[in-house]
């Protein structure tokens, strides 16, 4: 639980004081997106479908999944804003494939400390989704732009 209480206090404390590279609202409007998606996909496959859970087993739910909020709001906002743009290819499966890494990493962490746990879902399944998951909230932060550019219009 510590580690959790920690990464919910570091990742927004760092979202917070870092240089921003691009404009505040884009973050928000990516970040509220992506925490609308990982809610809809609790929905189904951890509630629906029991393959993946918070905690205790389901269907009980905690309080302290709670911790967990300022942890998804802050991975959009980090990953976008170091976001290597306008660099190569080469760079920018790098960058995606580096925080798939981290993402799993972290996962098992929190499976290991008892914070999550799989049922049908497995680590692999992550190491699968997580790269695409990264390529959407930059597909979502590209949309996005594009309102934003018409708006002004």
């Amino acid at each position: 639980m510590w580690i959790l209480i920690l990464t919910a206090i570091i990742f927004p404390t760092i979202v917070l004081l870092m240089p921003k590279r691009i404009p505040r609202m884009y973050l928000y409007a990516t970040a509220g997106m992506a925490t609308y998606f990982q809610l809809l996909t609790d929905v189904f496959l951890h509630i629906e479908l029991n393959w993946y859970g918070y905690f205790n087993p389901w269907p009980r739910s905690e309080w302290k999944t709670m911790w967990l909020v300022p942890i998804y709001l802050s991975v959009t906002p980090l990953f976008l804003n170091f976001y290597p743009y306008h660099r190569s290819t080469i760079a920018i499966v790098s960058y995606i494939l580096g925080w798939s890494l981290f993402s799993v990493i972290y996962e098992e962490l929190l499976v290991q400390l008892g914070v999550f746990y799989h049922n049908q879902w497995k680590l692999y399944h992550s190491a699968m989704a997580y790269p695409v998951l990264f390529m959407l909230l930059r597909l979502q932060l590209t949309w996005v732009q594009k309102l934003s550019r018409k708006d002004k219009n």
